[in-house]
């Protein structure tokens, strides 16, 4: 699971995330 309270849009998660978009958006 991902922590979107604590992610700050690194994009380090984006090719392990099926949710590419909110991977790298501010949340």
């Amino acid at each position: 699971m991902i922590n979107y309270e604590a992610c700050i849009g690194c994009g380090r998660c984006v090719l392990a995330c099926p949710y590419k978009a909110s991977a790298l958006d501010g949340g």
